[in-house]
Formats: structure tokens, C-alpha cells, sequence
């Protein structure tokens, strides 16, 4: 049974405490160690019958430094649908809450014969394919289901990554036995090559691997920069046995631009039918297609931004949905506070779909 009361804000409000005290607040460095929150978010989203659902999401890292040159980063996700009630066999009633999980742990050995590195991993080492600005938590809101690459080089093995021209070619191979096995019964029979190049303005990723030579994928991101403008591009497809035609792939594109303090993106993206190994329609997702606008203001500083999120999602090239989100963002001391209204423009009957408060590391 959920749990619908107080006692969830009391235990989410705790933990956002807990976490500002231990790494904002207090220095740590233990050893040269450094403990570090690449990212952290949480969000109270209000639905249209003002009942409030708070979300929390964050990694932090524990990184060796100098001396162990070992990263340990953790992950935990709460949510009010994650918290239950059961009883035990003398029909006591126990809490079950969200826990922490480990994300990644690696060891790696740099600059072995002036140019190669070497690692051990254990769960997510690396993204193969950029996923972008708005395949992120915030907008999908479900840990599993973000979108920001097309597969994950996720498991337990090793890593070798030769780099050749002042860091401006490198080759990556990696062997493993994947967190999500495609084939069944899964051993150390995941092997994936990277090729990354990195110019002034632009940066290339290829990226080859299969599982047992039964299972195959790739990806490439292609990302262009200049000053004012930037573009990615990134495709690619988890399993290359389920391609049917494009709708298959995983595919991507982004375009962002600046003029003086105005900003605009766009964006398209196709959803892939296979994501983390498993179907999305099995799943209880859709493929289709989203395409997202944003334009906005910012000032001088990049402290505050005011403007509007507009997307449309395409099923069966059909319109499914269409929703626009008047936004603020405030960015102060690496926090981001944003909020935003989100307004369903085919069904109008309710004043707004959903509100969505939030802050975030934005460092």
C-alpha cells in the first residue's frame, strides 16, 4: 500500500537536509580523497488536483585523488510511489524506502607508457552517444527512462584508452559482462570499441560493440561549436537485429543559439524500440517522436532566465500530445532553482497540467 502522507515530505525534507549539511556545508578531504555531487536534483511536481509528488535524484562520487586514482560514485532515487508497506509473518507492519544503489566503481591507471590508460570498471563506466540537453532526468522524471544515450557501456570489466595527438584522437576498448545482459545468461562476452576526435570545434564519437558476436550496436555523436551556435547530432541503435527501418534507431538532433541575452533551441528526437535492453511498448512506453522548442531571455550574468518550453510528441506520425511551459530559472552558488507551468494545449479543461519546482546542481 503507498504512502500518501506528511510522513514522506518529513523523510524527503531530512535527507535534502542531511545531504546540504554533510557536502555543502562541512569541507571534506580525507587523503587527498574529494567527494564530489556531479549531480543532484529534486522536484515537487503539483498536478492539476494540487496533490503534491516530491522527487528526488542525485549522485555523488568519492574520488581517490592523486593517490588511489580510484572513483566510487553512488546513486539514490526517492519517490512517493517507491515507498510501501508490507507485513512480516507476525503481521507487523514494516517501511519499505528507497535505498542507495552503487552506480560505478572503477580504479584506472593513467598515462601507462606515456599514452594509455587502463581501467577496471563495475557498473556504468560510460555513455555511448550524447543524448543531449532535454534527454535528462528533469523532463523524464524517471531514473530508467532518460534518454541521454544510446546504450551504456554498464558492467563489470576492463578499459583501455590510448590517446594520440595532444589528447586530440583516442581509441577506447572495453571488455565486460554487461549489467543487461541481450543474450541470455551473460559472461565476460561484451567487447565495444570508441574512436572520439576532438577539434576546436568539433568533437566526433564513434562508438562499435557487440555481445557474444550474436548481439551488435553502435552509435555516433557529431557535435559542432561556435561561438553563437552549436549542433549535435547523435543515432544509433542498442541491438541492430531489431532494425526495421529509421523509426528503429535511436536519433537525435539539437540546435541551440545566442544572440546577445536571447536564446533558442530546438530539438527532434525518435525514440528508440529498444532502450536498457528491454522493449519499449514492454515496457509500458511508446515510440514516437518529440520535438522540442525553447526560447528564452538570460542575463549578462547567466543568473537568471525567463522563457517558454514548448514540445510536441508524434505517435504513428499522429499528434499526441502538445504542451507549453512558461519558465524561471535562477542560478545562485551553483544551485539552479527553476519552476515552470506546464499547460496541455489539447485538452484545456484544467487550468494548468502540472507545476514543477525544482533545484539542481549546476556545476
Amino acid at each position: 500500500m503507498k504512502i500518501k502522507d506528511s510522513s514522506s515530505k518529513v523523510f524527503l525534507i531530512g535527507l535534502i537536509f542531511i545531504i546540504f549539511s554533510v557536502f555543502f556545508i562541512f569541507p571534506i578531504n580525507i587523503f587527498a580523497a574529494s567527494l564530489d555531487i556531479p549531480y543532484f536534483i529534486t522536484i515537487f511536481a503539483i498536478d492539476s488536483n494540487f496533490q503534491s509528488t516530491p522527487i528526488a535524484y542525485f549522485d555523488f562520487m568519492l574520488k581517490g585523488g592523486l593517490k588511489t586514482n580510484i572513483n566510487l560514485s553512488f546513486s539514490f532515487f526517492y519517490s512517493d510511489s517507491l515507498i510501501f508497506n508490507v507485513d512480516d509473518t507476525d503481521n507487523n507492519p514494516h517501511q519499505i524506502v528507497p535505498t542507495f544503489y552503487l552506480k560505478a566503481l572503477n580504479a584506472t591507471i593513467n598515462n601507462l607508457f606515456g599514452f594509455l590508460d587502463f581501467s577496471l570498471f563495475m557498473n556504468d563506466f560510460r555513455n555511448a552517444g550524447d543524448g543531449g540537453s532535454y534527454n535528462t532526468f528533469y523532463y523524464s522524471m524517471d531514473a530508467n527512462k532518460t534518454f541521454e544515450s544510446v546504450y551504456k557501456i554498464s558492467g563489470y570489466g576492463v578499459a583501455l584508452k590510448a590517446t594520440f595527438l595532444n589528447k586530440m584522437l583516442s581509441f577506447s576498448l572495453f571488455g565486460y559482462q554487461p549489467t543487461t545482459s541481450l543474450v541470455g545468461a551473460s559472461t565476460i562476452d561484451s567487447l565495444d570499441l570508441a574512436i572520439d576526435l576532438n577539434l576546436e570545434d568539433l568533437s566526433i564519437s564513434v562508438f562499435a560493440g557487440t555481445e557474444a558476436f550474436v548481439k551488435y550496436r553502435w552509435a555516433v555523436s557529431i557535435f559542432f561549436e561556435k561561438k553563437i551556435f552549436s549542433l549535435l547530432l547523435t543515432t544509433g541503435i542498442e541491438d541492430t537485429s531489431t532494425y526495421d527501418d529509421l523509426m528503429s534507431l535511436y536519433l537525435l538532433f539539437e540546435q541551440n543559439f545566442l544572440i546577445e541575452n536571447f536564446y533558442e533551441s530546438f530539438s527532434v528526437f525518435s525514440k528508440p524500440e529498444i532502450y536498457n535492453g528491454q522493449s519499449l511498448t514492454t515496457g509500458g512506453e511508446n515510440t514516437g517522436i518529440l520535438l522540442r522548442i525553447d526560447l528564452g531571455y538570460k542575463d549578462k550574468y547567466n543568473s537568471f532566465f525567463a522563457g517558454l518550453f514548448t514540445s510536441l510528441e508524434l505517435r504513428n506520425y499522429n499528434l499526441y500530445s502538445l504542451n507549453a511551459s512558461p519558465y524561471v530559472k535562477l542560478l545562485s552558488s551553483g544551485i539552479l532553482w527553476r519552476i515552470d507551468v506546464t499547460f496541455n494545449l489539447l485538452d484545456l479543461s484544467t487550468i494548468f497540467s502540472v507545476i514543477k519546482l525544482s533545484f539542481e546542481t549546476a556545476f
